[in-house]
């Protein structure tokens, strides 16, 4: 079937050269291919097109492809697709920089590598580094300089250029931090040594291990060398967001439709969990009351004895629940919790109150 399509495939893969010219004839087929589609509904809803972002240097770790889904009749009063409108769920748009390019996100990492870097440049101003110190360490400011200068200028730099050189950094941080501080001091032989690099040897191994130390600590925590460079890979297409949803919490004869609806409208990114006699229930309303606050006797409205009543009496629990879940990280701002927010039943006021 693959070889069949692979025509269009082709004809639909050409990237625009023209520049910004009123007629594109990279776009003649892709345009007959989609009314094609518009007129055989019932067969395709869509297209996946190649996206015309240059990734071909980086295609193990970025698949990107444009989805075309027609808007097919009928419409809504605001003209819209009844169609899409049920099947896609869609939040607010909201505006945010890539962490990397974002100078407020950014601004304490810039401090902990800027606080670094002076370490080192005072260390080795007032102490006599021996050579394999001193290379070692001028390394190490390579990397905490060209992380820095990332921070400070990333807004106007290339991000295709900026996604390859964090790699490129990370890369060059993996080879220098493979080697222990104890290591490099137990390599040197002090015979071989100048006699100013013997000067202040106890106090430049000191402080040697003190800064190596510190720089090969593998902490994803984002506070340390480590942790920056990793924290803005991990956030390259992302930000430091909870990226919130709802889940909506209901037993086997609950009518949940209008509640559905009711975020669907509203934009409200959500799902919905069965309540089951299991452990694996059981665990995740224990974790929503204790991460909002709530007591997990007020699901059933009496005292939940323990696993086993609780499992006993799931069809007692009082439905349907509204839970907010964060999708949390180690980036994610301080106090971030897993879930922050609960209603139990369905009341619009409280829902619209706390949600919207």
């Amino acid at each position: 079937m693959y070889v069949k399509q692979y025509p269009l495939v082709l004809a639909c893969g050409f990237v625009n050269h023209s520049g910004r010219v009123s007629y594109k004839q990279e776009y003649i087929i892709p345009q007959m291919l989609m009314q094609w589609v518009q007129r055989n509904r019932d067969k395709v809803q869509g297209i996946s097109y190649f996206t015309c972002s240059d990734i071909s240097m980086y295609t193990s770790k970025w698949c990107a492809y444009n989805v075309v889904i027609p808007a097919q009749k009928p419409y809504d009063e605001n003209m819209y697709s009844v169609k899409l409108k049920e099947d896609f769920c869609w939040s607010k748009p909201q505006y945010f920089q890539v962490p990397l390019v974002d100078g407020v996100a950014n601004k304490a990492d810039r401090e902990t590598l800027y606080a670094f870097i002076g370490k080192i440049q005072e260390t080795m101003r007032n102490v006599y580094m021996p050579m394999p110190y001193r290379n070692y360490l001028i390394d190490v400011l390579e990397v905490c300089v060209c992380v820095y200068n990332m921070l400070l200028r990333g807004k106007t730099t290339d991000m295709q250029l900026l996604i390859h050189t964090i790699n490129l950094i990370n890369q060059y941080y993996r080879i220098i931090a493979k080697h222990t501080a104890e290591e490099i001091i137990q390599s040197i032989n002090k015979e071989q040594l100048l006699e100013f690099e013997l000067l202040d040897y106890d106090q430049a191994s000191k402080q040697f291990k003190d800064i190596v130390n510190e720089f090969t600590k593998e902490d994803r925590s984002g506070k340390n060398i480590y942790g920056i460079i990793n924290k803005y890979r991990d956030t390259i297409w992302n930000d430091f967001g909870c990226n919130p949803s709802v889940i909506i919490w209901h037993s086997e004869n609950d009518d949940i439709q209008t509640a559905v609806s009711w975020m669907h409208e509203n934009h409200i990114i959500h799902g919905t969990r069965l309540l089951k006699p299991d452990d694996s229930t059981i665990r995740d309303l224990k974790s929503m009351c204790e991460n909002t606050g709530v007591s997990i006797d007020d699901l059933w409205g009496c005292h939940a004895e323990n696993d086993e009543w609780m499992k006993q009496h799931i069809q007692d629990v009082k439905t349907p629940i509204f839970v907010r879940a964060n999708n949390v990280s180690i980036y994610s701002p301080v106090g971030s919790k897993l879930y922050d927010y609960l209603q139990i039943g369905f009341d619009i006021d409280l829902l619209s109150m706390n949600l919207l």
